[in-house]
């Protein structure tokens, strides 16, 4: 409970000063910005020249970090899953100043606004509603999964590759990863735990390892981290 109240506090105290930015950025940064010369010369363009330009240069951007925009969402999502609280609100706090400043421009008296032409604003309309999707898009549609092929086994002809899938196991190890994936998590203790595993080259440790990522990765309450020591 204290912890909770701890966290309500500060998540207040934080956008609380969210809005604040806002309010800075606003009502003092932004009417310089677009009071500058050259703004306010492409603001009052009557050319559709000039528009059509940036609105492709929009769409090579949106197209070509839609797939990055998923995958930062899908770090974000794992790693709010996690039971222990981390300190990982950036994302929250960025989207929430993007809101509140987008509210406060709506609202923003007209002196603090330079003339605009039709054509801007036709294309301004539509350039945020294609950002808008695209923000949204890659939230809500999620990536399929890519599974590895399951090679067909059978009892005479076996390759040397580790397993990944229960379907290819042989050798009976279901149990065992079992177990073992009910030891992990079980685990009483609040502070990190290692397991070892042992065996002799071929033995089969890589396979049980794919094998027990596979069922953990399926426990929503755990974000599986891939780490190799052979890479340093």
């Amino acid at each position: 409970m204290k912890n909770s109240k701890e966290n309500i506090s500060k998540d207040i105290f934080s956008i609380t000063v969210v809005i604040l930015m806002s309010i800075f950025f606003v009502f003092l940064v932004f009417p310089v910005l677009i009071n500058l010369e050259c703004i306010k010369i492409f603001l009052n363009i009557d050319i559709w020249g000039p528009f059509v330009a940036v609105t492709a240069l929009v769409f090579i951007f949106l197209i070509c970090s839609w797939e990055k925009m998923q995958e930062l969402w899908q770090r974000y999502e794992n790693t709010r899953k996690l039971k222990k609280r981390l300190d990982y609100s950036g994302p929250d706090y960025i989207v929430l100043f993007i809101v509140f400043s987008a509210l406060f421009i709506i609202f923003l008296p007209d002196e603090f606004i330079p003339e605009r032409s039709s054509n801007f604003k036709f294309f301004a309309k539509w350039n945020c509603f294609f950002i808008l999707g695209w923000f949204f898009s890659s939230y809500f549609w999620k990536k399929r999964e890519r599974k590895a092929d399951v090679f067909p086994l059978d009892n005479y002809s076996l390759i040397d590759e580790p397993i990944k899938f229960t379907d290819q196991d042989l050798l009976g190890r279901e149990d065992f990863i079992e177990n073992l994936y009910q030891d992990i998590i079980k685990l009483p203790f609040d502070d990190s735990f290692v397991f070892g595993l042992n065996g002799k080259w071929g033995e089969g440790k890589t396979s049980v390892v794919n094998l027990l990522r596979d069922k953990i990765e399926k426990n929503d309450d755990f974000l599986v981290v891939n780490f190799n020591p052979w890479y340093f």
